[in-house]
C-alpha cells in the first residue's frame, strides 16, 4: 500500500519521470521507495526528537530540518538532492495547526 501510494504521488509531483530511461526510472524510484519507508519507519521517533519541524530524509538518513517546508527543501538542494526524491513530512500531530506567515481574519 505504501508503495502504491509513494509511486502515484511521485509520478503526479514528476510528470517527466515517465521520460527517463528505465534504468534511471528504477534507481530514482528505488531511491524514494527507500526514503519513504525510512520516514515511515522513524516518524515516532522524529516527532519526539524534532517537534514541530520540518524533516527531509534521503535513502536512509536525515538531510534536513526546518522550521518551514520550503527551508527543508532547500536544505536538501543545498547537498545536491533533488526535490523530486527528497521526502519532507511535517512532525506534528495530526490535526496540530501549523505556523502561518500570515493571520487570518474573519468578517462578520
Amino acid at each position: 500500500m505504501l508503495e502504491q501510494e509513494t509511486r502515484k504521488a511521485y509520478l503526479a509531483d514528476n510528470p517527466a519521470a515517465d521520460q527517463e530511461a528505465p534504468a534511471a526510472q528504477e534507481r530514482t524510484w528505488d531511491a524514494v521507495l527507500r526514503s519513504a519507508k525510512f520516514m515511515s519507519a522513524h516518524r515516532q521517533e522524529f516527532f519526539r526528537q524534532y517537534p514541530g519541524q520540518w524533516v527531509g530524509v534521503y535513502l536512509e538518513e536525515v538531510v534536513a530540518v526546518a522550521p518551514t517546508h520550503r527551508e527543508a527543501l532547500e536544505q536538501g538542494e543545498a547537498k545536491g538532492i533533488p526535490r523530486s526524491i527528497l521526502r519532507v513530512s511535517f512532525m506534528g500531530k495530526i490535526g496540530t495547526p501549523r505556523r502561518t506567515p500570515f493571520r487570518i481574519e474573519r468578517r462578520a
